[in-house]
């Protein structure tokens, strides 16, 4: 078992060392042999969490927007 985090663990130096962002390694195992293994660019981690920050934010102030519009459109009707 060790030698699968060790494995994990030097991709993870590995993906620092590139500058791919990191650290994080990753080994998958199935009847005691490596079938997959990477690492994960902080990078990727970052965009995809800015990506869904962006999307709450945009609907967010697309909510609104239609709200402020509503409001008007009721308001001129009186």
């Amino acid at each position: 078992m060790q030698k699968y985090f060790d494995k994990a663990i030097e991709l993870a130096k590995l993906g620092v060392k590139n500058l791919e962002g990191g650290p994080f390694g990753a080994v998958v195992v199935k009847d005691n042999k490596i079938i997959g293994y990477g690492n994960i660019p902080l990078v990727n981690l970052v965009l995809c969490a800015y990506q869904q920050l962006f999307g709450l934010i945009l609907k967010e102030f697309i909510l609104q927007l239609i709200e402020k519009k509503l409001q008007k459109l009721d308001f001129e009707m009186i």
